[in-house]
């Protein structure tokens, strides 16, 4: 069965606003970060963007745990992308098994897609993973699930996702919706760059038909 994996924020959640409100209520900064200045921080990896945000690495997984339960009592107030509900049905009703994998708790993500009415066509949610290693975890889903690279896609809309993809022989599909600079990941070489819904269901079958003629 052919697989697609969905990142969550920024890919089917348009949660950036939320993010940055997030950030600036756990730290305190007095400079609140613009949904562009987060943007830009995305496709660094995370060393560095502490750094630069002034936050010691040792508070890292306190504020990324943090910030999961504030999100939580957030979750109703984050929208999907339009057009992604029916993408997403479309998908399920093709034959396609869809899971989603994201560094966001698993409690948020199910909360999210129920709200949404697309939990039902969701086979398996993936929360809490990728901070450090996002290609380890998704060899570990694949692994788990028995699903080869050739018959799985991941849907994406950071560098990090094309670089853990990449690490392991996963096609990934970038969306421009998200968070990333569209300059940023075209240079990662992407299996596609889509900016519809419509664009990404087109390069799905895309993929999975590239790779039946192989």
């Amino acid at each position: 069965m052919n697989t697609v994996i969905f990142d969550f924020d920024g890919t089917l959640a348009d949660s950036l606003s939320t993010i940055v409100q997030i950030f600036e209520d756990l730290t305190g900064n007095g400079h609140l970060l613009t949904p562009k200045e987060m943007a830009e921080l995305r496709h660094l990896p995370i060393p560095v963007v502490a750094k630069r945000l002034n936050v010691p690495m040792w508070r890292v997984p306190y504020l990324l745990y943090r910030g999961r339960r504030i999100m939580q009592r957030r979750i109703n107030t984050v929208v999907m992308y339009e057009g992604l509900d029916l993408v997403v049905r479309r998908l399920h009703q093709s034959g396609y098994r869809l899971l989603v994998a994201s560094s966001n708790s698993e409690h948020n993500i199910r909360a999210f897609l129920r709200n949404n009415a697309i939990d039902q066509y969701i086979t398996h949610v993936y929360g809490g993973i990728g901070l450090f290693s996002k290609s380890g975890a998704l060899r570990n889903i694949l692994a788990h699930n028995r699903i080869s690279t050739a018959n799985a896609v991941y849907v994406g809309d950071e560098t990090r996702d094309l670089e853990a993809c990449k690490a392991i022989g996963l096609q990934c599909i970038a969306v421009t919706w998200g968070f990333a600079n569209p300059e940023f990941l075209v240079k990662h070489d992407p299996f596609a760059l889509v900016e519809t819904p419509t664009e990404l269901e087109q390069a799905i079958a895309s993929r999975f038909s590239e790779a039946a003629t192989i």
